[in-house]
């Protein structure tokens, strides 16, 4: 101080003042400065501390309190930096380490509310003189936008970027939540996919779990923002007003905040990407809004890409397949001309095997020199011009053989519009070339095909023309042109219908061709009538679409021809065919009338004679004329059912009756009715079956069994001596053949056409009295229904063979008939006592013989005259069975089982028809209505009981047959009385059927002995047999 003091004493006043001046602009400086300072301090954007070493703040400014949230600077001064500020005390070491360092790292710090922000910490080191820190000065800046920034820019990068190195859409929906998670809270978050067409959205990635079916879109939030098309952020409440007025329904937990945005491709939304809150509503602003819509338009973009590629790859495998399978060698060259690629045909037609022998190579490795330098020269002509060189065309020696090829290049460029090779088709067309020549050798022969159809059309009989689509004619054939009285076609072209007709028949025309030129339907043989001079012509007409080489209706081509006289006679022979047709019906209407008339008494005749002859006390000579009866009856009814069959035949009305039977039997029964008749005859009668022929078959019984007899039987008459042999073969699976031979005096080959012909016999030798002659035209006629027939083998003096085949098929051996004719029905078995059953008849006769023949047996029997009377006895008594006739008055059988299977309910009832009926639609009918069978009068009685208990369900008692009749001794014409044989003989001559009956009986009594071939010829009116017998 005293040196200071010193100093100031020895200054004059004027340097006093001076330096007085000096030291007060100093302090002025100073605090100007210190004011700056503070105005900077205070006023600063950026936090300003000073703190020291053990964590305390010792001065701070306001920008920093409120940068942390704090209410004053005292409050901040009273935390602790290390435990209270960073978030943890490694990154409070970092800060200071980092003082020194030029580039700041950002760090983390806790604000009062316990939220983050991201900071830059630019402060130094104080230090004393000893170099000790003090404390620390520095400059805090709030960086938490540019870091958020930063991290957005970093996660769009990444995103975008992943979204082209993985394909697969469900990792990369993971990566983008992954990566929004850095950003914001996707806890709770999802991407949706939207289904238009069925209205559903599936969610194939939610955050931290697997993916959801789908679900229909209905009033979801998710489809409230699709079908919105627009950003959505709302908070409960709004979302709760949303669900108050009905536009969403709330499905699951309600969020307290909810952001989404719709995903949009090709300005069509496909879904939406999500992110939900259950916990704080601030957890999204509008500002994610932005962010999202980028992650969306990535996903769109990736979706795009993924569609791109797929439909890239099917376009490359399409266009690989097409280049494959047409017909055309194609390949692709670099700009050396080494092939880089080529198509199936290119390697088949240079015999190949893959495409790998030929990518590298050149024309110079596949062809000589001359033809691979030529194709160098097009490849470079073409690359250097940059312009196409197509269907140019050269003749090639290939395999020795000339070869037209047509070849296409064009060149080939990048994505700079640069050429880098070309692309090559090559075509054989020798078959086209030769198809050229072929063309205009066909051009030449269709200008003379015209010429000729010209000439043809002009000499057919038929009127033929073809018009515009206004219905001018074009043209015409002369029969049309001369039937208009014109002298050429040049006179009707270009006129119309209106022109050559009447307004009225023109507008039909005009009409009927608009109709068949919009619809391009045809009208065919339609009929038009025209009235020439008070004539009336019918004309039948065609019109037809008349079409050019694209198919393009031009018009119509017409034809009409003439057809009144064949109208006319058409009509003529309609009425005599009305006519042919009302006399058939009448003819079978008569027939069938008569079988029913001639049948009902049979039935009668044959039943009382079945009943008599049951009767062990019958006389020798009772049984004999009761025997008689019965086979002349059985003659009368073969004779009915020759002529009501040829009937059927005519009418179309025969058919087939397939069942199984014995077929051997039924041989042996053919061989017993004709070996007595045939040893009388001195004809040697043998049959041969053949081991494979089998026993049982399966086909119409009764008709082969009739041809059989039938070819058999005039075998044996057309025979005076000799032989008749019957063989039976299978000539192949499924087909049986029975050929019978004689020795007999043979046909005339001009008339075995005409014996197959109904009542036509053979007029050479001898001739025979008996039959109808019909025989073989019915047995024609049944082999051919059972797809055979009946085939002649005969010559004039060397006999005839005549051989019948037929269709079969193979049966189960089930011949209980066959059996049933060994035994004799006794009674009903213990099961089927008092059996109820009801005959319906009008007829008294009828009646009483099914009543005799059942009643024995043990049958409850009730009988009814009528339909109606049958209804009522089945209402009162439900019979189990009953026997129906059809043609009754009152109430026919058809009505009767009608009625009464309505009223059956659960009452099983069997009704078996027996009747006379020959229409087979009567038989129809009734068995249509659930008739167990149908049986034809005269009633067999053995066929009656065989269906009683095949169909019907009854069960007999049978015993052995055991029928004693003693047989007389067949006598030889040598042992007739002369007397009686002329009286025979003469008996025969006249046909006198009941005569000749009369006196066979009487010659039985004179003689004490059996004349079994007369009684035969007599039953089957074969009367010159009885005469040639007696010559013998």
């Amino acid at each position: 101080m005293r040196v200071e003091n010193n100093f100031y004493e020895n200054l004059t006043k004027e340097e006093l003042l001076i330096l007085l001046k000096e030291k007060e602009d100093i302090i002025y400086s100073m605090q100007h400065d210190n004011r700056k300072c503070e105005n900077i301090f205070n006023n600063s954007l950026d936090g300003i501390y000073k703190s020291n070493p053990n964590g305390k703040f010792i001065v701070v400014n306001t920008a920093l309190v409120e940068m942390l949230g704090y209410d004053s600077k005292e409050e901040l001064l009273e935390i602790n930096i290390k435990t209270q500020l960073y978030l943890n005390l490694k990154d409070r070491e970092g800060v200071i380490d980092q003082f020194c360092d030029k580039e700041k790292e950002m760090h983390r710090v806790y604000k009062k509310d316990g939220s983050i922000i991201w900071i830059e910490d630019y402060g130094r080191n104080i230090y004393d003189d000893s170099g000790n820190i003090l404390y620390y000065e520095g400059i805090i800046r709030n960086v938490t936008d540019i870091k958020r920034a930063n991290d957005i820019q970093e996660v769009l990068l990444n995103i975008s970027q992943y979204g082209y190195e993985d394909q697969d859409l469900k990792n990369y929906n993971e990566y983008i939540i992954n990566q929004l998670g850095r950003l914001i809270d996707v806890s709770n978050s999802y991407i949706a996919f939207y289904n238009n067409e069925n209205q559903t959205i599936n969610i194939p990635f939610v955050s931290g779990e697997n993916g959801k079916e789908d679900f229909p879109v209905g009033k979801s939030l998710t489809g409230f923002l699709i079908k919105g098309k627009k950003p959505l952020l709302i908070k409960s409440e709004e979302f709760q007003n949303l669900i108050k007025s009905g536009e969403v329904e709330l499905m699951g937990r309600m969020s307290k905040v909810w952001l989404g945005v719709p995903l949009e491709l090709n300005n069509v939304v496909i879904g939406a990407i999500v992110l939900q809150s259950y916990d704080d509503e601030n957890a999204y602003k509008e500002s994610d809004i932005d962010l999202l819509k980028f992650v969306s338009s990535q996903i769109c973009l990736a979706i795009g890409r993924k569609r791109n590629l797929e439909e890239l790859a099917i376009s490359k495998e399409v266009l690989r397949k097409v280049l494959d399978n047409i017909p055309v060698k194609v390949f692709w060259k670099n700009k050396e001309s080494k092939f880089l690629g080529c198509n199936v045909s290119f390697l088949e037609v240079n015999s190949f095997s893959n495409e790998n022998e030929v990518i590298g190579k050149t024309d110079f490795d596949f062809n000589n020199k001359e033809d691979a330098k030529k194709y160098r020269a097009d490849d470079v002509a073409t690359m250097l011009s940059g312009k196409p060189k197509l269907n140019y065309h050269t003749q090639l020696i290939i395999n020795g053989t000339k070869r037209w090829v047509t070849t296409s290049k064009l060149p080939f460029f990048d994505e700079n519009n640069n050429v880098i090779g070309i692309i090559g088709t090559s075509e054989d067309i020798t078959e086209r070339k030769e198809g050229e020549i072929k063309l205009k050798k066909a051009i030449k022969e269709a200008t003379l095909a015209k010429e000729i159809l010209r000439k043809v059309l002009d000499n057919i009989p038929i009127r033929v023309f073809w018009k515009d689509k206004e219905s001018r004619f074009l043209g015409c054939n002369k029969c049309f042109y001369e039937a208009l009285s014109f002298k050429s076609d040049k006179e009707v072209i270009g006129k119309t219908d209106y022109d050559l007709n009447s307004k009225k028949v023109a507008d039909i025309t005009r009409n009927d061709e608009l109709e068949i030129m919009n619809t391009g339907i045809p009208k065919l043989k339609f009929r038009e009538t025209f009235i020439d001079d008070g004539e009336q012509l019918i004309f039948s007409s065609n019109k037809l679409p008349f079409v050019n080489q694209n198919n393009e209706i031009i018009g119509i081509i017409g034809t009409s021809n003439d057809i009144t006289e064949r109208v006319k006679s058409n009509e003529k022979l309609k009425n005599a065919t009305d006519e042919a047709i009302a006399a058939n019906l009448s003819k079978s209407t008569f027939l069938s009338n008569m079988s029913h008339e001639i049948r009902t008494p049979m039935n009668a005749i044959l039943g009382y004679s079945q009943l008599l002859q049951e009767d062990d006390n019958l006389t020798k000579v009772q049984q004999e004329n009761l025997k008689t009866i019965n086979k002349s009856g059985e003659h009368l009814l073969a004779l009915i059912n020759d002529i009501l069959d040829m009937s059927k035949i005519e009418a179309g009305r025969i058919s087939l009756k397939l069942s199984d039977f014995n077929f051997t039997e039924v041989l042996k029964e053919v061989e017993q009715l004709f070996r007595i008749k045939a040893t009388q005859n001195k004809i040697d009668l043998s049959f041969n079956i053949e081991k494979d022929v089998p026993k049982v078959i399966k086909a119409d019984e009764s008709k082969i069994k009739q041809v059989i007899i039938n070819l058999v039987g005039n075998a044996i008459k057309f025979t005076k001596q000799g032989f008749v042999q019957v063989s039976v073969s299978k000539i192949s699976n499924g087909i049986l053949q029975v050929n019978v031979k004689d020795s007999g005096q043979g046909i005339l080959k001009e008339e075995q056409e005409t014996i197959f012909k109904p009542f036509e016999q053979a007029q050479n030798g001898d001739r025979v009295i008996g039959g109808t002659g019909l025989g073989l035209a019915i047995s024609k006629k049944f082999s051919n229904l059972m797809n055979g027939d009946v085939v002649l083998e005969s010559e004039l003096g060397k006999g005839s063979t005549f051989s019948f085949n037929f269709e079969y098929s193979e049966s189960l051996e089930t011949i209980l008939k066959e059996e049933m004719e060994e035994l004799q029905v006794i009674g009903l078995s213990e099961n089927n006592k008092n059996l109820k059953i009801a005959i319906v008849d009008d007829r008294f006769e009828n009646r009483d013989i099914l009543f005799k023949k059942l009643n024995p047996l043990g049958f409850d029997i009730k009988m009814a005259e009528n339909g109606k009377e049958a209804v009522e006895l089945y209402e009162k008594w439900k019979p189990d069975i009953i026997l129906m006739d059809v043609v009754m008055p009152i109430m026919n059988g058809i009505e009767a089982t009608r009625r009464i299977f309505e009223i059956s309910g659960n009452h099983n009832v069997k009704i078996i028809v027996v009747s006379a009926s020959a229409l087979e639609s009567e038989q129809k009918e009734i068995m249509d209505l659930g008739a167990t069978v149908f049986i034809k009068k005269p009633v067999i009685f053995n066929v009656l009981l065989f269906e009683l208990q095949d169909k019907g369900g009854v069960d007999f008692i049978y015993e052995k047959r055991n029928r004693k009749i003693v047989e007389n001794q067949e006598s030889t014409p040598l042992e007739v009385p002369l007397i009686m044989k002329d009286k025979i003989c003469s008996a025969a001559a006249e046909g006198d059927f009941i005569l000749l009956q009369n006196l066979l009986e009487d010659l039985k009594i004179e003689t004490n002995s059996s004349y079994d071939f007369i009684e035969n010829c007599i039953n089957e009116m074969e009367f010159e047999e009885v005469i040639n017998w007696f010559k013998s």
